[in-house]
């Protein structure tokens, strides 16, 4: 009856660490390539715009590499290495961060957390320094009007704001985002295309 009992406790530990192993799944953050088209649904308070990004090519921004995409509303810059947003031109007003807000770390895996520190500069042209920690929560499933995508949830708290994004390594970009501060703002994923 014991080595009955020590076959199944081992059982079980053994399940337990291959459903472990499953969860710890490492993926490498990747980027767009230059001519994707991704189309947001962009909503704060209860104004929605539409906003149709192209991803367009590399370039250089303060000095650093960067992963450009414009829209019919501005442009955006992700910095080359990290995948990580750097600045945002829309309707004429600039926000940006330096280095880069650090959102993303590769490789990605459930339980993963990072810390990040920038400085940040608003569109009044005020700056801060900001330190966040990003964590990815949890590997899931979600349906956005794009369709449903298979993501990783990743989330940071800190300076009375709230980001929680879910990158979906089949885009290799995130297809919801959600900022919850003094204004929730949330970007979802409406339409795309690849080259």
């Amino acid at each position: 009856m014991t080595v009955r009992r020590g076959v199944w406790v081992l059982l079980l530990c053994l399940l337990g660490a291959g459903a472990a192993a499953a969860d710890a799944e490492q993926v490498a953050v990747g980027f767009p390539k230059p001519g994707t088209r991704l189309v947001f649904d962009k909503t704060s308070g209860d104004r929605t715009e539409r906003l149709a990004w192209t991803v367009v090519d590399e370039t250089a921004y303060r000095e650093r590499l960067v992963l450009r995409l414009i829209s019919n509303a501005g442009f955006e810059f992700y910095d080359l290495e990290t995948k990580s947003w750097m600045a945002t031109m829309l309707h004429g007003k600039m926000q940006e961060v330096f280095p880069h807000n650090g959102q993303l770390s590769s490789p990605l895996w459930v339980g993963k957390s990072w810390p990040a520190t920038f400085l940040y500069t608003r569109r009044d042209g005020s700056q801060a320094e900001q330190k966040r920690s990003w964590t990815v929560e949890a590997r899931e499933t979600i349906r956005v009007p794009a369709g449903s995508f298979d993501t990783f949830r990743i989330r940071s708290s800190g300076d009375n704001l709230t980001i929680t994004l879910w990158y979906a390594p089949e885009l290799q970009f995130f297809v919801r985002r959600v900022t919850e501060g003094m204004v929730q703002v949330e970007q979802v994923l409406v339409e795309y295309r690849l080259p």
